[in-house]
Formats: C-alpha cells, sequence, structure tokens
C-alpha cells in the first residue's frame, strides 16, 4: 500500500530501550553512587539521552514507588492491547479478519492516549499533570510500535456501502477513527520530541488515501444512524488537514471530495453534522500552516483556501449554511439553546468564505446581513437590561454562548466590509446602522481580545476610502473604543495593536483638522501609537497614523548586515 513506505520512514531515527532497561538502570545507578529515588531517575534520564536514546515512551516514575508501579501496570495492559491489535490479519482483497476484543483494545488505547481522559478523573493539578505526562508516554509508544499498521488497515472495514449495515464493522471503525483522532491531535509539545509530532503529520498523508474520508458511503446512504459515523470522519480529517496546507491539498484535490462536502450537508438533518461540517471546513478555508520545515521539505508553503472557498460556494455552501442560520435564529426558545453552539460556527464559517466579492455578494442576496444586524442589535439590547447579580452557571453558560455569538458576527461583517458599498450601509443606513451596537457590545466585553480585534478590524474597513464613514464612527465616539482596547491588551498583542493603529490611520486618512485634533485629544493617542510603533509587525501602521494625525514622527530600519537607514 502507499502508505506502508510513509510508515517505514517514521521509524528509522528511533532508538528504542525497553522499560525493564531503564528499571535496571535506575535501580543500579541508585545502589552504586547511593543516590535518592528523584536523583538516581534524573541521572538515568541524562545518561540515556546523552546516548541519544528516547525516554519519551518510558514510565519515568521510581519503579519501586505506588505510582510508579501502577504506571507500569497501566503501561502492560496498553501493551497488551497493541499486541491484540497484532492479530488483526488484513486479508488480500482488503477485507479485515478482526481479533476477538479488538474494540476493547482500541478503547483502551484511545483512554490511555488521550490526556482529557486521564486528567478529568484527577482532582489535583499535581495528579493531572502526571496523567497528562502518562498519556505522552503512551503516545509515543504507540508512535513507536506497528500496531499503527493495523489502526490504519481497520480504516478498509467499510468496503461498500452494505458494510453500514454490519453494527459491529461500524462499532470497530469508530473505536479505530476515534484513536486515530485521539493521537495524530496529541499535543506533544511538553516532551520536547519533536520526531513524534513530525511523524505524526506524515501519518496523516496515508490516513488521507484512504476512500473512506472521500465521504462516499456517507453521501449515498439514506439510512441516518450513520450521522455518528459522518461526524467521527468529519473530524479526523479536521485533526489531518489542521495546521497542513499539503494535507489540506491532498483531501480537496481527490475525487470531488469537497462536492460530496457539501451534499452531506445538504442531506443531513442533524445539527451535530453541521457543527462538525463547519469546523472542517473552517480549518479548509483558512492558512494556518506556520510550519518552517514544509519550506525546504514540500517547497513553500502555498494557501489552498482561495481555491477551497470558490469550490465549496460554487456547490452551493453558503445557501446550505444560511438555511441552517435561518433554523438556529427563530423564535423557538428551545431550538435556540439546541443552537447556541452551532450559530457562531455557521457564522465563523461564513467569515471564512467572504475572501472574495462574488460570495459576499450571494451572502447579501439570501440576507446574511440581516441576520447578523438582527443578531447584534438583540444582543446590544440584552446587554443593557442584563444586571450583575445574575451570577448563576446557567447565565455564566449563556454569557460566554453570548460572547462567542457575537464575535463571530462582528468577524462575518469585518470580512464583508471588504465592500465598500456594503459598509456604507453597515455605518450610515438609515435603519441598517450597526455602529451603535458595536461600540455598545465592545464596552461589554472590554476584557476579550479576538472581540476587541475584530471590532478595530471593522472600523478600520468601514473607514477606509470612505470619508463619511469615518465622520459617523467619530460621532459615535469609535476612537476612544479602539483605543481602548490598544490600551488593555499591550502584552504581545501585535494583531490588536496593529488592527487599532490601522483603524487610526483610517480615521485620519482623510479626516478634518478638527476630527483629526479630537482623535489626538483622545486617551492620549499619540502615546499609545507610539508604544504600538515598538511591536514588530505593526510599525508601518503606527507610523502612517501618527503621520497622518499630523504629529512628528521617524521610522528607523535597522536591516540584517547591521546597517541602519
Amino acid at each position: 500500500n502507499n502508505y506502508t513506505t510513509i510508515i517505514q520512514q517514521l521509524y528509522n531515527n528511533y532508538t528504542m530501550i525497553s522499560q525493564e532497561l531503564f528499571d535496571e538502570t535506575v535501580l543500579e545507578n541508585e545502589e552504586v553512587f547511593d543516590l535518592s529515588p528523584a536523583e538516581a531517575i534524573q541521572e538515568t534520564v541524562e545518561q540515556f539521552e546523552k546516548s541519544k536514546q528516547s525516554v519519551h515512551h518510558l514510565s519515568l516514575c521510581h519503579p519501586s514507588s505506588k505510582k510508579g508501579q501502577l504506571e507500569r501496570t497501566e503501561r502492560q495492559q496498553f501493551t497488551q492491547a497493541l499486541t491484540l491489535l497484532d492479530t488483526t490479519c488484513v486479508k488480500d482483497d482488503g477485507s479485515v479478519e478482526m481479533a476477538e476484543g479488538i474494540v476493547e483494545a482500541l478503547v483502551a488505547i484511545h483512554e490511555a492516549c488521550s490526556s482529557s481522559a486521564t486528567s478529568s478523573s484527577s482532582s489535583s493539578s499535581s495528579s493531572s499533570s502526571s496523567s497528562r505526562s502518562s498519556s505522552i508516554a503512551f503516545v509515543a509508544l504507540l508512535d513507536q510500535h506497528e500496531g499503527i499498521y493495523t489502526l490504519l488497515s481497520l480504516l478498509n472495514v467499510i468496503q461498500e456501502e452494505t458494510d453500514l449495515l454490519h453494527d459491529d464493522k461500524v462499532t470497530v471503525l469508530m473505536a479505530t477513527i476515534q484513536c486515530l483522532i485521539t493521537y495524530l491531535s496529541s499535543n506533544n509539545s511538553n516532551s520536547n520530541n519533536k520526531t513524534t509530532t513530525n511523524n505524526q503529520r506524515d501519518l496523516t498523508k496515508a490516513v488521507l488515501t484512504k476512500p473512506l474520508l472521500q465521504l462516499e458511503w456517507t453521501t449515498s446512504s439514506s439510512n441516518n444512524d450513520n450521522n455518528a459515523l459522518t461526524i467521527a470522519i468529519l473530524q479526523l480529517l479536521q485533526v489531518c488537514c489542521r495546521s497542513n496546507e499539503l494535507n489540506k491539498k491532498i483531501w480537496t484535490s481527490r475525487h470531488h471530495s469537497l462536492r460530496r462536502l457539501v451534499t452531506v450537508l445538504q442531506k443531513t438533518k442533524e445539527e451535530n453534522v453541521i457543527l462538525a461540517g463547519c469546523q472542517f471546513m473552517a480549518v479548509l478555508c483558512r492558512f494556518d500552516d506556520f510550519r518552517t520545515s514544509s519550506n525546504t521539505d514540500n517547497g513553500p508553503t502555498i494557501s489552498s483556501s482561495h481555491d477551497t472557498v470558490l469550490e465549496l460556494s460554487r456547490c452551493g455552501l453558503v445557501l446550505v449554511l444560511k438555511d441552517w442560520t435561518d433554523r438556529c435564529d427563530c423564535d423557538d426558545a428551545l431550538l435556540k439553546r439546541k443552537s447556541e453552539q452551532l450559530l457562531p460556527a455557521l457564522l465563523t464559517t461564513l467569515r471564512v468564505m467572504a475572501v472574495h466579492d462574488d460570495i459576499v455578494q450571494s451572502m447579501v442576496a439570501v440576507g446574511l446581513l440581516d441576520t447578523a444586524t438582527r443578531i447584534l442589535k438583540t444582543a446590544a439590547s440584552t446587554a443593557s437590561t442584563t444586571t450583575s447579580s445574575t451570577s448563576t452557571t446557567t447565565s455564566s453558560t449563556r454569557a460566554a454562548n453570548d460572547l462567542e455569538l457575537v464575535t463571530a458576527t462582528i468577524g462575518l461583517l469585518r470580512n464583508i466590509s471588504a465592500n465598500d458599498e456594503i459598509k456604507t450601509t453597515l455605518c450610515c443606513g438609515h435603519n441598517t446602522s450597526v455602529l451603535p451596537c458595536i461600540m455598545a457590545i465592545a464596552q461589554m466585553y472590554p476584557n476579550q481580545p479576538l472581540l476587541q480585534e475584530h471590532v478595530c478590524g471593522l472600523l478600520g474597513a468601514m473607514a477606509l476610502r470612505k470619508p463619511k464613514n469615518a465622520t459617523r464612527i467619530l460621532q459615535c465616539d469609535g476612537a476612544r473604543i479602539i483605543l481602548m482596547a490598544m490600551t488593555r491588551f499591550t502584552n504581545g498583542n501585535t494583531v490588536l495593536q496593529r488592527q487599532g493603529a490601522l483603524a487610526i490611520r483610517n480615521l485620519a486618512s482623510r479626516a478634518t483638522p478638527a476630527e483629526k485634533q479630537l482623535v489626538l485629544e483622545t486617551m492620549e493617542c499619540e502615546t499609545v501609537l507610539q508604544f504600538a510603533g515598538w511591536q514588530g509587525n505593526c510599525v508601518d501602521e503606527a507610523y502612517a497614523a501618527l503621520r497622518d494625525l499630523g504629529c512628528q514622527v521617524s521610522k528607523t530600519t535597522i536591516h540584517a548586515d547591521g546597517t541602519i537607514s
């Protein structure tokens, strides 16, 4: 199979030692050098690491301690589950002869590798940390075991649509997908095992070649009982494609995958399927691969998001998302509560799609602008009647849901405002202006950096090339809102600083002298912009804002060779 070569390459850089050898060395160092248990562990780890031997797959607790004995028992059970995977046979025709107890083994592997599952049962921070360390060891052990072959082979357990009627096969497939999701999404940054992380990224290429992940049977099947399987497949796709532009291209270029994805969303009546689909599409439509290694391994990293967005739009995705938005944004209180998580996901997906004017125009044509305006006006009016005394768990959850919703809505309007006509309608329209709502919401959530960034970005987009809009924003105290956000988030949030400086620049570029003076007199504007200018990613924006406000400003560039200009 084409994934065999990929997997075999994953193990070339490993030099494994057994848990038994590690334990014997710990006890020997403790006795020979008269060390304490903690000192013996540290000495042994340093000894093996100097020999370039990995210890990330081992239990690093003392073998005689209660905790160490428990971890070694868990490790033995995990190894037994991996051994059971080896007894599963893949036949020449691609069918799989499954060993008895394979589901239990898959569940055990999933739970052992899931840091959230192990740490959720812990009552203290120290036990939670130890559970996380243990899960990292299990992930590293799985990474070096040939059971990975079996997990990939078990994705072939569904050979044709009729196999979906066999509950045993579907159960095995679901358990396999959960194992792969846990393994591929595990965060090993604390283990300093960069090889494992790279191996996981490479392994996703093998997973994406599986026919099952092209959504063929989930699209054609009329049986709604496969909703759970569809959700699992979409979650696995999300994990495989996140932060990897090459994998996104691999999946989107295979056999009309995007059209099948839209067809799945058109046919389903299950909210959780739509939610999983939105989360996956948000990954596909957004560039998020910032690895320096990709520049050398696979050539320059080029985003495929623009082509993906255009193809999804041609497949009718905007209409599908609008239909579900209308279902969530209704007068039915029960349906609203059920959709509190779905509606922000729908709006976030629409936002990442709003990168082309034709798509923006289609969104406006189906009424999304009215929906977004209504959401903001409702949120602003609801907040004005909310008292600080409602501090129950229910109200806290509702407040978090409201924050997520208004953040997604403002983010959508921010992208839509690239269109000059639309942003003028949003800014200065008689019944369509959302400026008062934006200002009220920004003051409702002053400590939310993402929301404040979207507010600054939206105001900056509205003011760009439109002096009338800029004047209206200043009349609504927009300069103070922007400068408050920049003042509050000065600790490393260069993205917000950049958006704030850009918004001030757009407000000042065509402002009258009186308007410029008004901005300068707002919250020590010049000082705030000077501070922003010290941030590496917003020097040009801060310089332009100060220049257009009429301030004395200069910019110094230190080149790589040490020269200054």
